[in-house]
């Protein structure tokens, strides 16, 4: 087939891209978010684009504050059909995290099962603590605080989620069992990076 070439149309630089399931984000330098690709959940986060027929070809802006300049945005993420943003309004402020798409599995973690056709806001904070990295699984999200606990939502019938059930939750759960890590040393190290799997997540400590 080829390779295809793309960049916005007023030459912004293009920093980070996510991969779905059958759709795609793009983040550029003005932390302006990108989609393309499959729209059946609302992935591409336009409240007004169309669900049936051929995909989205041509990358476009989602709505709301994510498709404008200086949003914010400094991380984008996908699962199966469901995007989760990292997004820093202020400076000196902590990360917010966004989400929008398919939620039938409580993985966008708002405390319902609907799905999501724009990017909202879906957390401040978590337990009070501000966040510091997330995770996409297939149908589930994996979110990290600074102070070194993990919180899943979504599917769980594997006990994917580490929280003690195999029962899908639709708000973030602490994992449970053994600490990644202990209170960060002043020297730096102690570094935590998460990943998650289609039924699986690992934490890993530097």
């Amino acid at each position: 087939v080829g390779v295809g070439r793309w960049r916005p149309e007023d030459g912004s630089r293009l920093v980070k891209v996510a991969a779905g399931h059958r759709h795609t984000l793009v983040l550029d330098e003005h932390g302006r978010v990108y989609a393309m690709g499959n729209n059946k959940h609302g992935q591409l986060g336009k409240k007004n684009a169309s669900k049936k027929g051929a995909a989205h070809i041509v990358p476009h802006l989602v709505d709301g504050p994510l498709g404008q300049k200086g949003s914010g945005c400094i991380d984008i993420g996908c699962g199966w059909s469901h995007n989760i943003a990292l997004v820093v309004q202020e400076e000196a402020s902590c990360p917010k995290l966004w989400g929008w798409g398919r939620n039938d599995k409580g993985q966008l973690g708002t405390k319902s099962y609907e799905s999501v056709d724009e990017p909202q806001l879906l957390h401040k904070d978590v337990d009070g603590n501000p966040i510091d990295a997330f995770a996409c699984g297939s149908e589930s999200t994996m979110v990290l605080d600074t102070n070194g606990n993990v919180y899943q939502s979504g599917w769980n019938e594997h006990g994917n989620l580490g929280i003690g059930t195999n029962e899908d939750v639709c708000c973030f759960a602490k994992v449970r069992g053994a600490r990644a890590t202990a209170p960060p040393p002043s020297d730096g190290r102690g570094k935590i990076l998460i990943a998650a799997g289609g039924a699986h997540c690992l934490a890993v400590k530097l």
